[in-house]
Order: C-alpha cells, then sequence, then structure tokens
C-alpha cells in the first residue's frame, strides 16, 4: 500500500481542528458528549425496483432482509475477497444510502457500475442529505433526546428516526464514529453548521480531526483507503458484523467462506505501542519487523495515545509476529498492545 495520510485526507475533505484544546475534546468524547463533523463522509444512494436484489449480491451482508429506518454494515469485495470499501447501508423507503467514506465513494460507484446489466440500479451522491455530524461519548444519547426530541435509548445498531431541527428534517441513526455510545445525524449539508450550534448550545464540546484521529485509532477502527485496501482480507480487520453467514451468493463470498472455514487468517489487526515519538516516524506505513530483519506486519496509522501514554500505531500483524518479542517498527522497539478505546477491532 502506498503513504496514505489519514490526517490529510480529513483536511482535504473539509475536516478541520476546533480551536478547542485536545484534552477537553478526549474528555467530552470519554466522559460526556463530543460533536464532530462528518466532512469526511458521504451518503451514495441506489434508487430503482432492482436496488435491493443488486445490492445483495454484492454486498457481504444481508440487504434484503433490512427493512424501513434499519441499517447495517457492510463490505464491497474484490471477486478475490479484498476489501474494496466498507459501506454502512441504510434502508429507506424509496431507495438505499451507502454511507462511507468521501475519498472511497468514486471507487465504491465504479466498481458496483461495472456489475449493472439490464438491472433497474441507478447510482449517484444522494444531493438532499448527507452526514452532518456524530455525536459520541456517554451523554451523546441524552444530549440528542434534548435537541432533536424523542427517546433515543432503545434505538438498535443501525437503525434510525425521524426528527426536527428548526424546522428542518433530519435522522438520527445509531452508529458510533469511534466504536462507541454514538449517534450519527443525517440531514441536507446546508443545515451542518446549524446542527453544530445547536448541539454545542445543549452541551456538546466540538471536537475536529485531531481528536477523531486519536479516538478512531484508540478503538482499532480501520479505515478503507488508509488502513486496508485490495491488499486486504475482509476477515482480517475483525469486521464480523459486517457478513452474513446465512445469505446467498455475493461477491467474493467463496474466499470469505474458505478462509472463515478454516478458522484463522494469516494477519490480523493489532495495535503497537512504538517507542518512538510520533514525529519521528517515517512516512506510513512503515513494515514491522523482527530484531532478525524478517517483516511480519505494516502500521498504516499513529497517534499519540494518552490512554498508553506514548505512540500507539493501528497496523495488520502475520501470525508469525504474535509472539510480540523484539518487533521493530523501523529501528524503533514496539510491543503489542490492545486497544484501549471503545470497540474495536474494526472499521470504517
Amino acid at each position: 500500500m502506498e503513504s496514505v495520510d489519514a490526517k490529510a485526507l480529513l483536511q482535504a475533505s473539509g475536516m478541520e481542528p476546533s480551536g478547542n484544546p485536545i484534552e477537553d475534546e478526549l474528555a467530552a468524547a470519554t466522559s460526556g458528549c463530543a460533536i464532530f463533523t462528518l466532512n469526511h463522509r458521504t451518503l451514495i444512494e441506489a434508487t430503482g425496483d432492482d436496488r435491493a436484489e443488486f445490492m445483495q449480491g454484492m454486498l457481504s451482508n444481508d440487504i434484503k432482509q433490512l427493512q424501513e429506518w434499519q441499517g447495517c454494515e457492510a463490505a464491497f469485495l474484490t471477486d478475490s475477497g479484498k476489501v474494496v470499501a466498507t459501506p454502512r447501508v441504510h434502508c429507506r423507503a424509496d431507495r438505499l444510502l451507502l454511507d462511507c467514506l468521501v475519498w472511497r465513494a468514486d471507487i465504491l460507484v465504479t466498481g458496483l457500475n461495472k456489475f449493472l446489466v439490464a438491472d433497474d440500479v441507478e447510482l449517484g451522491v444522494a444531493q438532499d442529505i448527507a452526514p452532518l455530524v456524530s455525536l459520541e461519548g456517554p451523554k451523546a444519547v441524552e444530549l440528542a433526546d434534548r435537541v432533536f426530541g424523542g427517546d433515543h435509548k432503545g434505538l438498535a445498531s443501525g437503525s434510525a428516526v425521524k426528527a426536527e431541527l428548526g424546522g428542518v428534517a433530519v435522522e438520527v441513526v445509531r452508529f458510533s464514529e469511534i466504536g462507541g455510545d454514538g449517534l450519527t445525524v443525517f440531514g441536507p449539508s446546508e443545515s451542518r453548521q446549524a446542527t453544530v450550534d445547536a448541539c454545542r448550545t445543549a452541551g456538546a464540546t466540538v471536537a475536529g480531526l485531531d481528536a477523531l484521529q486519536i479516538l478512531r485509532v484508540e478503538a482499532g477502527i480501520a479505515w478503507a483507503g488508509v488502513d486496508m485496501g485490495e491488499d486486504t482480507l475482509l476477515m482480517e480487520i475483525g469486521l464480523d458484523n459486517a457478513i452474513s453467514r446465512t445469505k446467498g451468493c455475493y461477491l467474493g463470498q467463496e474466499v470469505v467462506e474458505r478462509v472463515s472455514s478454516r478458522g484463522q487468517v494469516q494477519r490480523t489487526l493489532q495495535g503497537f505501542l512504538i517507542d518512538a515519538a510520533i514525529g519521528s516516524l517515517e512516512p506510513l506505513p512503515m513494515d514491522v519487523k523482527t530484531a532478525a530483519g524478517a517483516t511480519v506486519g505494516r502500521v498504516t496509522s499513529a497517534v499519540e495515545s494518552s490512554r498508553l501514554g506514548g505512540t500507539l500505531a493501528l497496523g495488520l500483524l502475520h501470525r508469525k509476529g504474535r509472539s510480540g518479542d523484539d518487533l521493530v517498527v523501523g529501528p524503533h522497539p514496539c510491543r503489542l498492545v490492545e486497544f484501549p478505546g471503545a470497540g474495536g477491532p474494526g472499521h470504517s
């Protein structure tokens, strides 16, 4: 995988620092409520009478079983079971919405379009709705109740409810950006700032791209196009919630089932605590090697983790390196650690 800077991708999407102290942002996300703008995500809509049947054969989860206002995690794979994109799929009365990272949207649409023949399906970026914000932390649901009305405590993962903010129709969805107890809000893109302002007034702390990076790495959440790509098997990133074991055939299923039947994969998503300041690391990705020089893994994202008191990296590790003995990243010693954040390991 070529060098990809997650922070640069976030900046290119329009996400910015909040101006708040990073310590306050992290504290809000772990003990209060933090709000992140979701400029880095977009919604691909699939319309037409054949949309559910088509997506059932393309994506790894059971799309046809979704009822209106339900959603699930999923993956779009190559025919060899490698990851192209990992959208969250949302069912609405007149369309399916695929919530994905903005830098994977064109790849996802192009890949799906290759398989359209006579299907009554149209794909494109939704123009009337977008991911606006993410509310994260143990007080996120309580704050959403105050801002949007209603009771969101019992909302199942992936499910959504209609709401209103200042006369504008929005949707509150049970999905977290950092693997925790979070909610996502969909609505017209021009209402993003008004949503941020309303949540801030209600007590949310506005958080920026640096806090998002730290929290998602601490949670062991791999991003498509950054930490995984078309050299990565779906099972290597621990995304079991995106796989249906009972549905019919889909693209890449044969490889998924073959690897799953063996009970193990050669590589797994792993946390690495590196004995070096983050500024001294070379551009990522960097190989993980044994003291003898054998390459046993690769780190793709790294952050300064206050929870662990050092540089935490996320990456894939071959089973030959799982003993954790005498591993290095570049010239820097490292050791294997559990991800200290919520959820993980997983994807987005």
